[in-house]
């Protein structure tokens, strides 16, 4: 790769990355962004890989929420209810 595509591409990651790491606590309270990692029709729940904190996150979430995420890939912004280990998805957002 010629040097200064290089740099552009560093320059252009530099830029792009504290947004990502900033996204979870930047979207406010009970909220949560993050990579989709597979939902769990059986189970009833959905999981990412969290963007501030890259560690992964389970959340409980109905029937109707769990369905239009079937499929779906990339970041998600996730609305939810509880604490600790007992999260409820109210809202998911891709």
């Amino acid at each position: 790769m010629p040097m200064p595509r290089l740099v552009a591409a560093l320059i252009g990651a530099a830029i792009l990355a504290p947004a990502t790491v900033l996204a979870c606590s930047g979207a406010g309270a009970k909220t949560h962004v993050g990579t989709l990692t597979g939902t769990d029709p059986g189970n009833g729940t959905i999981s990412i890989i969290d963007a501030e904190s890259r560690q992964p996150m389970t959340f409980s979430a109905p029937p109707d929420i769990i369905e239009s995420l079937s499929g779906a890939k990339g970041v998600v912004r996730i609305d939810y209810e509880g604490s600790g280990d007992a999260l409820t998805a109210i809202d998911v957002q891709r």
